[in-house]
């Protein structure tokens, strides 16, 4: 029994270390873009009222994807998921009763130009917490359907490369989040607009919104991620978070 187990861990080891080794370059950072690129890890089973505090994993901040995980002698590892909306269901293959009060991983990297304060923006279903670089920056727990901006902090990017883990859990029906980032110091939205379908964010386009002077000559053109509205609206909801062009 010992034997086997032996040779379990080594294949597991290796399977991590493939996984690391595939791993592609960082996306860049696009303002009003969800991430896209995640790893998850689980479903766990839920053992708290938020599923935020029940420990799985050691050193929980430092969790990277690659490192598979043993939880009540149960292994856990990372399966890639490439879409901007983590959907947990699809990705760990939590359909139905299966879905239903768990927790998961959510693991991405990505590559800031230069070091800045900007605003990062979380859709999440039901509950959630972030961190940025190993630093904890934002948890939520609305325990209702994700909305577009529902949850919004000023946060320190580095120069280079940044990981951002969420861990994100369920009660019941949808389970999903989507994380994106936009300038600070913005009141408003440069421009909003509302779509449908309003009932699965995942199939909500990022769009690309042309902005054009009266004599219908491009000024700039800026992209942007949609989602549900807030509660209590019923649309798919987008908004550009840039700030307004100066004309000459």
């Amino acid at each position: 029994m010992r034997f086997l187990t032996l040779i379990a861990v080594a294949a597991v080891s290796i399977f991590a270390a493939n996984l690391q080794a595939e791993e592609s370059t960082p996306q860049n950072i696009e303002w009003n873009v969800f991430l896209a690129d995640w790893h998850l890890l689980g479903p766990f089973p839920k053992e708290d009222e938020s599923g935020l505090e029940t420990q799985y994993v050691p050193d929980e901040a430092s969790l990277s994807m690659g490192q598979v995980s043993f939880y009540k002698n149960k292994l856990y590892a990372w399966n890639p998921f490439a879409d901007r909306v983590i959907d947990f269901r699809q990705g760990l293959a939590a359909t139905g009763t299966k879905g239903e009060n768990k927790v998961g991983y959510a693991w991405t990297q990505f590559s800031s130009p230069v070091a800045q304060k900007v605003q990062m923006s979380v859709a999440y279903d039901d509950a959630f917490v972030a961190w940025l670089n190993g630093k904890e920056v934002a948890r939520g727990t609305d325990n209702w359907a994700s909305s577009l901006d529902q949850e919004v902090v000023g946060v320190d990017l580095k120069a280079g490369v940044n990981t951002l883990l969420l861990r994100v859990s369920n009660g019941r029906t949808k389970w999903d989040a989507a994380v994106r980032f936009f300038p600070t110091d913005l009141e408003k939205p440069l421009i909003t607009f509302k779509a449908t379908p309003a009932n699965n964010n995942a199939r909500l386009p990022v769009v690309e919104v042309a902005l054009l002077d009266a004599k219908r000559q491009l000024i700039s053109t800026h992209q942007s991620s949609g989602a549900r509205q807030a509660y209590p609206g019923t649309a798919g909801y987008y908004a550009c978070m840039q700030r307004c062009p100066i004309l000459l």
